[in-house]
């Protein structure tokens, strides 16, 4: 063994530790083999570490029979390598397209003619001419080799076709494309100066360099940007996908991308807005809001308006800094989301609500009438009855009496007519809430439609009270919000009255009509009044702070 073989340590550490980085691309590319191109890169590194080991073994083998044997070995490699690497490239760029089991078998057949030729060269002497044995070993193509060399070349210019098709396609592959592409070139370079320079050493020297360059090539690629990974092409589709629109500006409000939801939002192109500083930018027609506000704001979140008439869109923005592991601002994210439809249905759901508040505000307002005003001119009915047969019977004196009460009850229903008609002109509305509708009628924020109605009908009903019943020369009117509580309290300086006897005693109609509007909101009706003490009419429902 000794005879055959003298090994240099200087010759193996290279050789070897190449070797165990082409292992260790190759175990982590098999552990993705899932992946588009990724097994046939596997296989290319196989391929790889048998020709490192080889290599390794020609330059230490002593006697000339090894080193032809261990020359052919390598020899019988290149194209299989070449092969593998084509197929690994054309996978990778175009998955499932160019790379059929056609095109497969194929690529397979050229491989084989040329390790069979090498194998029965000495008979026919059509893939070398000449072989000479030295210090290394070197040849002299015969015309297959030549015509296996060109084959290469041509498995070259196909990868770079795929290469540059990538990186005009696809934009997140532009960097590992320029990569792979490179290292092409180079390689293909060397192994050009190795075949045409007539030196012992040239064939070891490129077959060390062909493999060292594209695996440090390869390794950037697969760990600095994960192109066997599926999560960062995950996050890339995720972001073209998304239908919130995505700004991101470096720390001098410079912007850095856009992804399409916001280029169409605002109108702009990435590759225009790219770089410029935010205030510098102008969408077709529309003005870009200004971010100041949204930083100077407590809360980060607002809404703005995109566009005018029927074009225009509602947008809700979020604008949050990012911060490196040093806790130090690097930039800024801008999230824009179109709420143009939810705020079109939300303005349609307050309508509807707002119709079946006015339905039901009309049913109970019918009630009202009836059980009030009805009754009055029931009693009217009855006092001129009265007043009539009074007349028959000579009483004229009693028949003035009784025409003088009707009288008083016909003014009293004419004014709760036309306090009617007030309150239904005076209503809350979309374009006049409960609160104007009070300072009017006499500013918050708005309650549901029916909380609206009901609240305002019994501010009406209790007034009504105040001024006919009460004989108040002032009321005061306060809401407050506490502990999720709405609490309205309307207090007058009337004569005040005995609650207790009044509700059992019977013809109290408002306090019976207000105590069923604050059930029907899930809340209570409290009232506090003595004789000569006035009244105060206090309401509490419950109420979600906004």
């Amino acid at each position: 063994m000794t005879e055959t073989y003298s090994y240099s340590p200087a010759a193996l550490w290279p050789p070897l530790a190449t070797a165990i980085l082409v292992a260790v691309l190759g175990l982590y590319s098999w552990r993705r083999r899932a992946a588009p191109g990724a097994k046939y890169f596997a296989g290319a590194c196989l391929l790889w570490f048998l020709l490192l080991t080889g290599g390794v073994a020609e330059a230490a083998a002593v006697a000339p029979d090894a080193k032809i044997a261990w020359h052919n070995f390598q020899a019988i490699l290149q194209l299989p390598i070449a092969t593998a690497v084509a197929c690994f490239i054309l996978d990778y760029a175009q998955p499932g397209r160019w790379l059929s089991r056609r095109n497969l078998a194929l690529l397979a057949a050229p491989p084989l003619l040329v390790a069979l030729l090498i194998l029965t060269n000495p008979v026919h002497s059509f893939f070398w001419r000449d072989l000479v044995v030295g210090e290394g070993v070197y040849v002299q193509p015969g015309l297959a080799g030549w015509l296996a060399i060109g084959y290469g070349l041509l498995l070259a210019l196909a990868q770079a076709a795929a290469l540059i098709w990538l990186f005009v396609h696809s934009p997140q592959h532009r960097w590992p494309a320029v990569l792979i592409l490179g290292s092409l070139i180079l390689t293909r370079g060397i192994f050009l100066l190795a075949v045409t320079d007539f030196r012992p050493t040239a064939l070891l020297t490129s077959n060390f360099v062909m493999v060292l360059v594209p695996a440090a090539t390869y390794a950037i690629a697969l760990f600095g940007f994960h192109i066997f990974d599926p999560a960062p092409l995950a996050r890339q589709t995720v972001l073209a996908q998304m239908t919130t629109g995505m700004v991101v500006f470096d720390a001098g409000w410079r912007v850095v991308s856009l992804n399409p939801a916001a280029e169409s939002l605002l109108g702009l192109r990435s590759a225009d807005a790219r770089g410029k500083p935010w205030r510098a930018l102008t969408a077709p027609g529309q003005p870009l809001p200004d971010l100041t506000t949204l930083v100077a704001a407590a809360d980060p979140a607002a809404e703005f308006t995109l566009g005018a008439g029927a074009a225009a869109r509602r947008c809700a923005a979020t604008l949050t800094p990012l911060h490196d592991f040093r806790g130090l601002a690097i930039g800024y994210l801008l999230l824009l989301r179109d709420v143009t439809e939810q705020r079109r249905a939300q303005a349609q759901i307050l309508e509807q609500q707002r119709i079946l508040a006015a339905l039901h505000e009309r049913e109970q307002l019918g009630r009202d009438l009836h059980d009030s005003i009805g009754q009055v001119l029931g009693c009217a009915s009855l006092q001129v009855e009265a007043a009539r047969r009074l007349l028959e019977a000579g009483q004229i004196a009693r028949a003035e009496t009784q025409l003088t009460r009707l009288a008083a009850v016909l003014q009293d229903a004419h004014a709760d007519v036309r306090e009617q008609i007030l309150n239904l002109r005076a209503a809350p509305s979309p374009q006049q809430p409960l609160f104007s509708t009070v300072h009017h009628y006499l500013c918050d924020e708005a309650l549901a439609p029916a909380t609206q109605m009901q609240l305002f009908r019994i501010l009406q009903e209790a007034l009504s009270n105040a001024r006919k019943h009460g004989g108040a020369r002032s009321v005061e009117v306060t809401f407050a919000a506490c502990d999720g509580t709405l609490r309205m309290c309307i207090a007058d300086d009337g004569c005040g009255f005995n609650p207790g006897a009044a509700v059992d005693g019977g013809g109290h109609y408002g306090l019976h009509f207000m105590d069923e509007r604050a059930v029907e909101m899930g809340g209570s009706l409290h009232i506090d009044s003595a004789p000569g003490a006035g009244a105060q009419v206090a309401v509490e429902i419950p109420w979600k702070e906004r």
